[in-house]
């Protein structure tokens, strides 16, 4: 899964995952929180992207099941603070 983060979704979300703060209120909703909190979620985005974001799409890269969940595996070992 690092390998695959590394090469499709380091670029936006940084090499620790912390490019990007979800949260609309005062806290942080990282990547990495969010696959702690909500893997179902995280494993549809990284399937199907997600919508009006330029983000790459596993099922137009032809990864397997198994590479979506290493990538969510990996994704689960960010930071969530």
């Amino acid at each position: 899964g690092e390998t695959l983060y590394a090469s499709n979704c380091q670029a936006c979300h940084a090499a620790d995952g912390k490019a990007l703060d979800f949260d609309d209120g005062e806290g942080v909703e990282f990547v990495g929180t969010v696959a702690a909190d909500n893997p179902w979620e995280v494993l549809n985005k990284i399937q199907n992207s997600q919508p009006g974001e330029v983000m790459t799409a596993g099922r137009h890269m032809d990864w397997s099941f198994q590479d979506l969940l290493d990538i969510l595996a990996y994704i689960q070992t960010l930071p969530i603070e």
